[in-house]
């Protein structure tokens, strides 16, 4: 249980700085947690499960949201910003149930581990493309953002302004953030690049029906 968790929460971390210090989605930084935090050690290689111990294991959650039709449709769940996602319901852990499984589908599916009957050879691409995306349109971000932020130091030194607000934009600059209405941007970018280049209506049929049969 604690290697679960200590696991799931290092993800978090490595997510972090995968994106420049900015933010992913719920789904992908949630689900990964969870998934990376169901492998085991057997012997000198960690294998993947579809089982975390404990109450943390998610698959009795997903089973019983896609039975009693209260699973969020998969273009709205993609698409949650934090609050939404945290608030979806029904329960509190409903989201990292949902998110778990379609990370669990995508991973699993990549490495030949899902049927053909539920897996497409283009829901492979998904997870890179949206990595590459996020990864990309941040560093531009940020780098843009960071060169605006040291011009206007030097002008802060070459004005005299006082030590206090030179050490202000100085720490700015260390822990630089975007707005949301970029990251939103940003965002919009890496779903169009990946999920928008397959039929989302097809995939969450095909998710519901592996986790029914197959987890």
């Amino acid at each position: 249980f604690t290697s679960a968790v200590m696991t799931h929460e290092g993800f978090h971390q490595y997510c972090h700085f995968l994106f420049h210090e900015a933010e992913a989605h719920r789904w992908f930084d949630e689900g990964h947690g969870d998934y990376y935090g169901a492998f085991n050690l057997k012997g000198s290689k960690l294998v993947s499960d579809d089982k975390m111990p404990g109450g943390l294991d998610r698959r009795p959650e997903i089973k019983k949201m896609i039975k009693e039709g209260t699973v969020k449709p998969l273009i709205t769940h993609l698409r949650f910003d934090h609050g939404q996602w945290q608030g979806q319901g029904p329960s509190n852990v409903s989201g990292y149930a949902q998110s778990w499984s379609i990370i669990y589908f995508l991973r699993e599916g990549a490495r030949g581990k899902v049927s053909g009957k539920y897996w497409k050879k283009e829901y492979a691409n998904i997870l890179p493309s949206y990595i590459r995306v996020l990864s990309e349109e941040y560093q531009i971000a940020l780098e843009a953002l960071r060169a605006e932020k040291m011009e206007l130091l030097e002008q802060a030194k070459n004005s005299g302004q006082p030590p206090e607000e030179i050490y202000k934009i100085e720490e700015y600059i260390r822990h630089m953030s975007l707005g949301e209405e970029e990251r939103n941007l940003i965002w919009a970018k890496a779903m169009a690049e990946s999920w928008g280049k397959i039929d989302e209506i097809e995939f969450e049929q095909r998710w519901k029906d592996f986790v029914l049969s197959e987890i």
